[in-house]
């Protein structure tokens, strides 16, 4: 008969047991379907949002019960049952597999028609190059910020969820940045706005150097998208700039729904694609494990940084907490035309300015 001890030793490794290979699975295949689904739910999709908080604390529980496996395990230890041992022993290395399979810095998706830019020794002369920044502004007054940005990084793109780019919107933020986008910006780029959201808009600038682009029908998302297509160059990339709603607890359903329909699109579309934005989920979360054609300029970054911090999936979100410890849910994805794209750069910059990191992305369509 069980002690009272004993007990509550066996129930705790046993949830410690079940939860780790729950953890396993989703680390080790976050496309399977199941996999892809649970990660969207209450509680599990919050802690796969931090990766690398998640596979710390899952290393230093599961190293925990390793050692009390270890020393209930040993003939002379009378205090603790030797079925509780192996229990806790099982717990421990199953929960020290799962952490370091989310602390290793390996990409979730590098397939597809994509290339690193180490395979790519020169680009054709039709190539399209196109630098993305995107960036969360949270509706504050930063023109002086993204006027630094688009100065050291020239981007071709620039997505704004959470940003007034008109005077006289609904939030009444982000009047700096419009005026902004009105005189220093306005000679170089075209401005669009999202109308289909609920809150705070979704912008984007396309530099005038990429043709003319119109806003077509695309990808709805709850705080609001724009998708611009090419007027004249079919080779250029469609460009969709987006932010889903957050994975609040009454919001969960419309949040599942939103990356979906985001990721389902993509994949879809025929021709070449930017999607940019906050797209409030992580590579772990749904239809996000599952990119095929649509593909991750991080995760094909990564390929070529070696091993190191750069490796790891660098957090966007919130500013505040040291950026390994945050959540990556700031994305550029791309798609290919008829050509391939290389990916030739990834950073993620800090811009205390915002709640949100920006991320710049580097492509060339071929």
């Amino acid at each position: 008969m069980l002690t009272k001890r004993n007990a509550t030793y066996l129930v705790s490794a046993s949830a410690l047991l079940v939860a780790a290979v729950l953890f396993l699975v989703l680390a080790w295949a976050p496309g399977w379907q199941w996999s892809a689904a649970l990660s969207t739910y209450m509680g599990v999709a919050h802690a796969l949002a931090f990766p690398v908080a998640l596979g710390c604390g899952l290393v230093l529980l599961g190293g925990a019960y390793v050692w009390l496996g270890v020393v209930a395990l040993r003939p002379s230890f009378t205090q603790v049952s030797q079925p509780v041992g192996s229990t806790a022993l099982a717990a421990g290395v199953v929960s020290v597999l799962a952490g370091a399979l989310f602390l290793v810095p390996v990409p979730l998706s590098s397939s597809g028609n994509l290339a690193a830019a180490q395979l790519s020794v020169s680009h054709p002369a039709t190539a399209v190059p196109v630098t993305v920044l995107s960036w969360n502004t949270q509706g504050r007054d930063a023109a002086a910020e993204l006027a630094e940005l688009v100065a050291a990084h020239r981007p071709e793109v620039i997505a704004l969820p959470e940003t007034e780019v008109f005077p006289g919107g609904r939030s009444g933020g982000g009047t700096d940045i419009a005026r902004l986008v009105a005189t220093d910006l306005a000679e170089d780029y075209t401005a669009f706005q999202s109308t289909n959201g609920r809150s705070t808009p979704t912008s984007v600038l396309v530099h005038k150097s990429l043709g003319r682009y119109r806003e077509v029908a695309g990808p709805v998302t709850a705080i609001g998208s724009v998708t611009l297509a090419p007027v004249e160059d079919a080779t250029r990339p469609t460009i969709v700039a987006l932010h889903p709603v957050p994975p609040l607890p009454k919001l969960m359903a419309e949040w599942r729904a939103d990356v979906s329909r985001v990721v389902r699109w993509g994949e879809a579309h025929s021709g070449p694609v930017v999607m940019a934005g906050d797209f409030n989920a992580t590579r772990h979360h749904g239809a996000m494990t599952q990119l095929a054609s649509l593909q991750d300029a991080r995760a094909v970054a990564l390929a070529t940084t070696g091993p190191g911090l750069r490796g790891f999936p660098i957090g966007t979100w919130p500013q505040n907490l040291p950026a390994l410890f945050g959540t990556p849910i700031d994305h550029v994805l791309v798609k290919a035309g008829s050509g391939p794209v290389v990916v030739e750069r990834f950073d993620v910059v800090e811009q205390p300015q915002s709640d949100h990191r920006a991320v710049v992305a580097q492509v060339v369509f071929h």
